[in-house]
This record gives structure tokens, sequence and C-alpha cells, in this order.
């Protein structure tokens, strides 16, 4: 009987060490990733057809207009340091596009930490959890919301490639992290979903 009891022991500290160690590394791996990419959040007026229609208006000119300011910037800290540079160039447009359409919303644009669900780019999954962001806000900030990665460009639109903000969020990371979200399988998205689960019950 003692025998079966420390076996089962041992089953259930192994079990649970294990499960220790893949939380652990997964919330190392989301952190590292975080401090690699600066986000863009914007959010639309309402959800009326109208401003969410606005809302993507501005995505598009913003990422035409100062996507190319982060040609030069090699990471997260370069991106930051020139989107507060050109915070107010950035609010500009976005006030100067919502003129063309006939809108007259206020806008206001910041950089801060925000709460990101998961997110796939093609073939890169982005794990949960808060990231450095350029938030555009449009009017009431009341609607819907669109994100995407500034840098390294990862905004999956038209006319826009991935391929370059791929390699440079390879080279940003170590190899296991990369390989850990450039797949959809079901054992990276398990990891997260259990990063996820731990975050939610502290």
């Amino acid at each position: 009987m003692k025998n079966i009891n420390f076996f089962r022991l041992a089953i259930v500290t192994a079990t649970l060490y294990l499960c220790f160690s893949v939380i652990t590394y997964a919330k190392t791996a989301q952190q590292n990733i975080a401090d690699s990419v600066l986000r863009l959040h914007i959010v639309a007026n309402s959800n009326s057809e109208k401003d969410q229609s606005l809302k993507l208006i501005v995505r598009d000119s913003i990422l035409e207009k100062a996507g190319l300011l982060f040609d030069s910037s090699s990471s997260l800290s370069d991106s930051e340091k020139i989107a507060r540079e050109n915070l107010n160039y950035i609010e500009e447009i976005a006030k100067e596009t919502l003129k063309k359409q006939g809108c007259f919303a206020p806008v206001r644009a910041e950089i801060k930490d925000e709460a990101f669900p998961v997110k796939f780019y093609g073939d890169i999954i982005l794990p949960s959890g808060k990231y450095r962001a350029v938030k555009i806000t449009i009017g009431e900030g009341a609607g819907e919301n669109w994100w995407c990665v500034m840098y390294p460009p990862m905004c999956n639109i038209e006319n826009l490639t991935m391929e370059s903000g791929k390699d440079k969020l390879k080279d940003a990371l170590k190899s296991d992290e990369y390989r850990m979200i450039s797949s959809s399988s079901f054992p990276c998205q398990i990891r997260f979903k259990i990063v996820d689960l731990v975050n939610s019950l502290l």
C-alpha cells in the first residue's frame, strides 16, 4: 500500500512540475514577444456602419503614411521612440483623413500598454497579454476596435507584405520562441490557453 501511495504522489508531483514548467515557459515567451512588438490599435467612434467604415479608412491612411517611419527600426524601444516623436503627425493623419470624409470628430493618439487577445497573422500566432501600442481613439471611442502589429510590420491588409515583419520578429526572438508562435498547431495554442486560464484566476 505504501508503494502505491508513493507512486501516486510521484505522479502528482511530476504532473504539477510539468504544468508549472509549461506555464512558466509560455509566460516568459509571451513577455519576450510583447517586448519585441509595437501594436496599432484603432477604436471607432461607434458601431454604426459609417463609423466602422471610417475606422478602416483611417487605418489604411495611417499604415500607408506612417508605416514607413518604422522601416529603420530594429527594436521595440526604437519603434516607441519613433512613435512618440511622430505622435502628433500620426494624429494629424487621422484627423485629415476623417475631414476628407466629411467627419470632424476629435481624434486622440497615445502610446500605452493594453491587453490584447490571441491573434493570428497568417501562420504567426501572437499570444494574449499586455503589449505596448499606438492607440488611436476616434470621437467617443465607443465602437469596435481594430488592431495589428505596426512593428515589425505585420498588418495583413491589401498591398502590404508581412514577410519583412516575420524576418524582423524572427531575429528578435529566440529560435524556440519563434517556432512556438510560427505554428498554429494544437500544442502551441494549448500552451497559451493554459497561461490565459492562469492569468484569469490571478
